[in-house]
């Protein structure tokens, strides 16, 4: 059984042997260690207390300390804890849910796959784009075009497709296929913008340009996160998202 009453000290020599080694250790020196949350705010193994500004990783949007969700999930394992997503099974909670988020992100959204994460989702919508093109008879249809500054995850495909070179280093050769556009970025724009152009219609623009650049018959599909991230907490203009739909034609 673990121990998880060791002196803060000991939990940090621990962790720096044995957990993190996508982490250069100068980077690791001091790191929080974090015993219990509430609220906004992290408690830590040598009595600090932190203010999260970033909810986690902008996935703890409820806060800490939340005490219906963990009682829902300790029912639900005590219940059942796993089964296979497979075809041929499901089980009441799992199509409830998909039930439920239906059309919530767009009308024509109307159907779940369950993944482990977002890196694992965005191959299989990868996936999912060459399966659909292919089943129509067009296999060449297979390229993806994604971002700068973009984050998409960091399993193979998915790094292809982040438009952020640090995240490139020593992991190359990227997955052919992918290639990167300017983003929508109002304080930073990296394209071209056309007199009288705005920086939404800019980016929208290079979309089409790359298209026609890498040949229409050849591209599968267009990644974008609707707010960017990792690459700046940016947010397009209004003009951006409704313009991308007339490119992708």
């Amino acid at each position: 059984m673990l121990d998880l009453t060791l002196d803060h000290a000991t939990v940090v020599e621990h962790d720096k042997k044995q957990l993190h080694p996508l982490h250069h250790p100068k980077q690791h020196q001091d790191p929080l260690v974090v015993e219990r949350a509430e609220g906004v705010w992290l408690y830590t193994t040598d009595g600090r207390k932190v203010l999260d500004g970033m909810a986690g990783l902008w996935n703890v949007n409820i806060g800490y300390g939340n005490q219906e969700l963990p009682e829902v999930a300790a029912e639900q394992m005590r219940k059942l804890a796993f089964t296979s997503n497979f075809v041929g099974m499901t089980t009441p909670p799992s199509a409830e849910l998909a039930y439920r988020m239906a059309g919530m992100a767009h009308p024509t959204l109307n159907t779940t796959f369950f993944t482990s994460g977002g890196s694992e989702s965005n191959d299989t919508a990868f996936k999912t784009a060459r399966y659909y093109w292919r089943r129509l008879g067009k296999p060449e249809k297979v390229k993806i075009i994604s971002r700068q500054g973009a984050y998409h995850g960091i399993t193979v495909a998915a790094t292809a497709a982040t438009g952020i070179p640090r995240y490139h280093t020593m992991f190359g050769p990227l997955t052919p296929g992918f290639s990167h556009i300017p983003a929508p970025n109002p304080y930073r724009y990296t394209g071209d913008i056309q007199p009288h152009e705005t920086v939404g219609q800019a980016a929208a623009r290079a979309l089409e340009e790359e298209i026609l650049r890498q040949g229409p018959e050849t591209v599968a599909a267009f990644i974008a996160e609707p707010i960017q991230g990792v690459g700046g907490v940016i947010v397009p203009p209004d003009d951006y998202f409704p313009l991308v739909p007339r490119h992708l034609r």
